[in-house]
């Protein structure tokens, strides 16, 4: 389908398309446990991202996500503004 969406006669040519790509190299040059930090936004990961050294791990949670405010807010039962409880979970 790729060939002959491409111009190319499948009947005459066929082949393998191999890739490591860039993310997978700094992975394994940095020896990276999740691909996903090449792209993130937590300085402390952006800063390590700038040399070829080992990545040293930030944290041993798992990253927190907006999601968790809600959560809290059940688990409370109080009346919490989500603009203080956001900039809670970024300062802490």
């Amino acid at each position: 389908m790729y060939l002959k969406n491409s111009g190319i006669d499948p009947e005459q040519y066929s082949g393998l398309a191999l890739g490591m790509g860039v993310e997978r190299l700094i992975m394994a040059r940095k020896n990276l446990p999740d691909i996903r930090l090449i792209r993130s936004s937590d300085p402390r990961v952006v800063k390590q991202m700038t040399n070829m050294e080992k990545f040293k791990n930030v944290s041993n949670q798992p990253a927190m996500f907006e999601i968790c405010h809600i959560v809290l807010i059940k688990m409370t039962q109080k009346r919490i503004s989500v603009k203080l409880l956001k900039m809670f979970l970024v300062t802490s």
